[in-house]
Order: structure tokens, then sequence, then C-alpha cells
């Protein structure tokens, strides 16, 4: 956009130059083009802008659509693989694979939601009857099982509440994430609710 606005001030100055080359141009005169050419930038900017709106737009909504299939198709084998005989570690990590999938599609949704937002469009946020303690914990034992950082999860208490569980979820693990890519691998993470 930057390039644009350069462009339209060049152009301005060569117009200038062109026009009074043999006399000065009326204050007037310098006004009406003046205004025209900013017009005509803003016309460029907001018409720039909504080309990228509509671009983002058809990539997001290819992107969630050409996820979905690969998704439901890992979620469908995860399930099977979940029903059948498996060892305790086993059957704990088919879980966390249905777990995790589940938190994909969730993504899915909400980068579709993000979509709309953008576009105007209301959401509805989802609040559900939740302890906020669970989610800590299971957030807590998938980041040790995927990093070798040690993290400590102090917590006594239920924390009941109505929350967007899906938001939470997010926000703690981009925490933890944080914590385990900038802390030191000597000293345990230390998380408390």
């Amino acid at each position: 956009m930057g390039e644009v606005i350069s462009e339209y001030k060049i152009l301005r100055e060569v117009i200038f130059q062109v026009l009074e080359k043999n006399q000065p141009m009326k204050a007037s005169e310098r006004d009406i083009i003046l205004d025209s050419i900013e017009q005509a930038v803003n016309d460029a900017a907001v018409k720039f802008a909504e080309v990228h709106a509509e671009i983002q737009k058809k990539f997001i909504d290819t992107l969630t659509h050409d996820l979905k299939n690969p998704i439901a198709a890992a979620m469908m084998n995860a399930n099977l693989l979940q029903k059948s005989t498996l060892n305790h570690a086993q059957g704990r990590q088919a879980k966390r694979l249905v777990s995790s999938l589940n938190r994909v599609t969730g993504m899915v949704h909400d980068l579709l939601d993000a979509g709309r937002v953008r576009a105007g469009e209301l959401i509805a946020l989802e609040f559900v009857n939740t302890d906020l303690r669970m989610v800590l914990e299971e957030v807590v034992s998938e980041m040790r099982e995927l990093h070798s950082n040690s993290i400590v999860l102090t917590t006594d208490q239920t924390v009941q509440g109505f929350w967007g569980a899906q938001g939470l979820r997010r926000a703690f693990e981009n925490l933890l994430g944080n914590a385990v890519k900038y802390g030191d691998e000597k000293f345990p993470i230390q998380v408390s609710l």
C-alpha cells in the first residue's frame, strides 16, 4: 500500500512540474488537482483493502475446508484405535490423540469464526460449565509428554465455572509453550492454580 501512495505522490509532483513549467498555477487550480489526487489515493486504498480482505477470506475458507477431510479421517482412525485392544500406555496415547484432534477441529472452527468477525458478522461464544483445574491438568500432562522440561503443577482445589474452555486451553498451551521455549531447562516450570 505504501508503494501505491508513493506513486501518487510522484504523480502529483510530475503533474505540477508539467503544468507550472511556463507559469505558476492559481491556488484554486492547485486545490482542485490536489483534491482529485487525494480522492484517487483514497479510492485506491479502499479498493486495495477490499481486495486484500477478499483474498484473505478465500484463503481462510479454502484452508479450513481442506483441513476438515484429513482431520475427519484421522479422527475416525483414532476412534477405531481407541476401541481396539490396547495396553494402558497405548490407550492413554490413543485418548490423547482423540483429544488433540478435537482441539485441532476447534481451532479450525475458531479460524472460521475469526473470518466471520472480520467480515462484520457476530459469533456466539460458548461458555460451558468446566473445571479450570482439569483443563490445566490436561494441558500440563500433554506438555510433559512433548517436552523434556520439568513442569510442576500445584493445584489443590476445583475452580468450577462457566468458561470458554477452548480459549483457556489455548492460552494455557501458549503460556506453557513460551515457558518451555524461553525458560531455563535447569529449573522446573512452576504452575499453580
